[in-house]
């Protein structure tokens, strides 16, 4: 008998269509001051957040002309397009990521039609077999 308890959303993706949108979503997250963590995976880029309750929340776009992703002798790594070594948890270039927008952007705007969820990661307090 198998018994499955407390099966929370750990984490859910949200997947927008470009770094135009990823920018606009993470200049809306500073312009209301709301805690972010900006990371470049290098084949994506991501904000991490939290909502109220606690849910991991990332946004992210994929950006596989940055590089691609490598298992070795079950290390896994990135190798970025110029052929350096990544661990795919590197800080997000933040200006150059504003720097995609205008003043004339609306950050107000809804997120595009195209976005999507991408995956998300279930977490079992309790699992009995």
């Amino acid at each position: 008998m198998c018994t499955h308890r407390h099966a929370l959303p750990s984490h859910v993706t949200i997947l927008v269509p470009n770094r135009y949108e990823l920018a606009r979503a993470l200049a809306r997250l500073f312009r209301a001051r709301y805690p972010n963590a900006p990371t470049d995976h290098i084949m994506t880029k991501a904000i991490y957040l939290d909502d109220p309750e606690g849910n991991g929340i990332e946004i992210y776009c994929e950006s596989p002309e940055d590089d691609v992703f490598v298992m070795n002798d079950d290390i896994f790594f990135a190798r970025r397009a110029d052929g350096s070594l990544s661990n795919g948890r590197e800080p997000r270039d933040v200006a150059a990521s504003l720097r995609l927008l205008s003043p004339t952007d609306t950050l107000a705007a809804p997120m595009a039609a195209t976005t999507s969820i991408g995956h998300t990661h279930l977490h079992v307090a309790d699992i009995r077999m």
